[in-house]
């Protein structure tokens, strides 16, 4: 018989399980904190975050107006500074 903890998922309000053999796991890697997330938001979540080949994000820099290939899934509230302009801010 496997124990189990159920979590409330912060993204989509769903129940889910962790067995005690993954918070076991997870703890041993430093995890200590609750989890917050189902796997399915996570996976959800990563899909955004990473490129798939070829793929070209393109933002224009919030200084120069330029466009910039940031390293980065660019979010709506926050701005985006190509390398130079980038520079420019940390210097200061």
């Amino acid at each position: 018989m496997q124990l189990v903890t159920t979590f409330i998922c912060r993204s989509c309000g769903s129940e889910y399980n962790v067995s005690l053999e993954r918070q076991k796991f997870l703890s041993e890697k430093g995890y200590d904190s609750t989890p917050v997330f189902c796997d399915d938001c996570i996976a959800a979540r990563l899909d955004q975050i990473w490129e798939t080949p070829g793929e070209k994000r393109l933002a224009i820099c919030a200084d120069c107006g330029c466009e910039t290939k940031p390293g980065f899934v660019p979010s709506q509230d926050r701005p985006v500074y190509c390398p130079e302009c980038f520079k420019k801010r940390s210097v200061s």
